[in-house]
């Protein structure tokens, strides 16, 4: 018997749950919530214990109790635990999202009165801040939630809420779960740019992420990059994802964060980027906690998209293990993504899939190549004999 959602579960139990904020609203406008749910429910901690395992138990600002991805619905389950007569306005500064959805009576609930402002997506300005300009905890907060709008429903915001004040004290850093949860959540949406955007003028990335700031002001070649530094080439690159995928997205994010750490060699600027960007993200990504294997699939998407142009020279045989990795089609769509950012022909990029196409056709036989020429013996069958 499938072991219901954790929602369900909850429900069954009595403990009454809702769900809030961006998962309320990706509910509403009827786009997929993901791999993260955000959901209230007056259980506590004794409770959601007996109720769900495995489960964690963070402490942040915003997570009191993590259902992870290992449950029966594949997604992350980010709990809040109300207090029993708490019906109000949960922790963001963002009016529109003080709204909830309440699975049990298939019901929308809207506190803060937003509804029309939900409806027709209005842009965002001080009235629809609950206390403006934010207190300086929040401002972290502040951010990611207004950077969620704008990436995942396009939501315009008004520029003069996001301009950095200067603080007398330092603003709460978000935990390193509610750091991880926020870019996942940014990769699934539809326009990740926007959010990221939103993510670097609000300082939010040079506290958080340095990693991905460190591709900021980094220059590149006119002739070869004409819409401006690494920053602006890797938000560039968004914009022609076909759509929401987390590993392509991430592989996109990091791409080329070696470059701010890679010299030139000769005639080539970054010497060496992918591969040093690959390890690099690796210890970003481990650092916030994501899975082995989303690590290992980045790791090949960023080590390899160098060579995604050059592979219709190469012979098969030295690339086989690349070529026939699963994740192969995606290193196609992030070098799609990559050319189409910098105003390339995309001939490369046919060259490329074609090439694979043949590859995939003919590796099994062993009278001709991997490119179907006839008469070509294939070493990995020599031994065969």
């Amino acid at each position: 018997m499938k072991e219901p959602a954790p929602e369900k579960k909850l429900e069954i139990e009595g403990f009454s749950p809702r769900f809030s904020g961006i998962t309320a609203l990706d509910l509403y406008y009827r786009i997929s919530t993901g791999s993260v749910r955000e959901i209230e429910s007056p259980a506590d901690i004794v409770e959601l214990s007996s109720m769900f395992d495995p489960i964690e138990f963070p402490g942040e600002e915003r997570i009191d109790a993590l259902v992870p991805a290992s449950n029966a619905s594949g997604k992350n389950y980010a709990i809040r635990i109300l207090d029993a007569a708490e019906s109000g306005p949960g922790r963001t500064l963002w009016k529109p999202l003080v709204f909830f959805y309440i699975p049990e009576k298939r019901k929308f609930i809207d506190p803060a009165g937003m509804y029309p402002i939900i409806r027709k997506k209005e842009i965002l300005s001080s009235a629809h801040v609950q206390m403006y300009p934010p207190p300086a905890e929040s401002w972290w907060y502040f951010a990611a939630d207004a950077a969620l709008l704008a990436a995942r429903y396009q939501w315009e915001i008004d520029a003069s809420l996001l301009e950095l004040p200067d603080f007398s004290r330092r603003p709460v850093s978000l935990g390193r779960i509610e750091q991880r949860l926020l870019l996942v959540r940014l990769l699934e949406s539809a326009a990740p740019e926007r959010g990221f955007q939103i993510l670097m003028n609000t300082g939010f990335i040079k506290e958080h992420w340095p990693l991905l700031y460190s591709m900021k002001g980094v220059s590149q070649d006119k002739d070869f990059h004409p819409e401006g530094d690494v920053w602006d080439h890797t938000m560039e690159m968004f914009r022609h994802m076909k759509g929401p995928d987390s590993d392509i997205a991430m592989g996109i994010l990091v791409h080329d964060c070696g470059k701010a750490y890679a010299s030139r060699q000769n005639r080539n600027e970054f010497d060496r980027h992918a591969q040093i960007g690959s390890e690099r993200a690796v210890v970003f990504l481990r650092g916030l906690g994501f899975s082995v294997e989303f690590i290992q699939r980045v790791k090949y998407l960023v080590g390899n998209h160098m060579l995604t142009a050059h592979i219709p020279d190469i012979p098969a045989s030295s690339i086989r293990e690349i070529l026939d990795n699963q994740l192969f089609p995606k290193l196609l769509e992030v070098y799609r993504c990559d050319i189409s950012s910098t105003y390339r022909d995309p001939e490369g990029y046919y060259r490329a899939c074609e090439y694979f196409r043949k590859y995939k056709r003919h590796r099994k036989n062993p009278y001709r190549d991997s490119l179907g020429r006839v008469g070509a013996e294939k070493p990995h069958l020599r031994a065969r004999g």
